[in-house]
């Protein structure tokens, strides 16, 4: 084998993965936006929900929306953080209930001109009576969730889900 066919070799088995990437992540798209037409409020918890543990990081990549924490405040007893980009900001708190955090409130910023007009409450957890039976599996404490710039495990309730797949939609 001479070097001109070793190069024509590792340039067809390097098209073929870009090729094989290409079609992945053409498959992936194709199937956020299915998943995208076919959430609704009433299904959110059965897509998005394996056993106990719900996806939030799925959620808001059918959405669109970054992961990424930023505007992080923390203190023994509580743990705030923005996620979302600069036209969909979601602010999420968290209370130290025991030993794990759990959502206590959701807020999004909704100046569309993008000037201070302050938070509102979507969701809060004082007027939500119910057991917060799902988790969302984050960092393991908040000093790996400011590293990562991750969330940290919570616990949430159904109505949160609603809540925070009703912020989704509506950005």
């Amino acid at each position: 084998m001479t070097a001109n066919d070793r190069l024509v070799l590792f340039a067809v088995s390097m098209t073929m993965v870009v090729l094989v990437a290409l079609i992945m992540w053409l498959y992936q798209i194709a199937e956020l936006y299915r998943l995208r037409k076919t959430l609704t409020t009433e299904n959110v918890v059965k897509k998005m929900c394996s056993g106990r543990y719900f996806d939030l990081e799925r959620l808001l990549r059918v959405y669109g929306i970054s992961t990424m924490t930023y505007h992080v405040s923390h203190g023994e007893l509580y743990y705030t953080a923005t996620i979302g980009g600069k036209h969909s900001q979601i602010r999420l708190t968290l209370g130290k209930v025991d030993n794990y955090f759990e959502l206590v409130r959701v807020e999004r910023y909704r100046d569309m001109n993008w000037q201070f007009a302050g938070w509102y409450n979507g969701y809060l957890r004082k007027d939500d009576a119910t057991e917060a039976d799902y988790l969302v599996v984050g960092a393991g404490n908040v000093e790996e969730a400011d590293a990562k710039h991750r969330l940290p495990g919570f616990y949430l309730t159904r109505k949160a889900i609603e809540q925070l797949f009703a912020e989704c939609i509506a950005r």
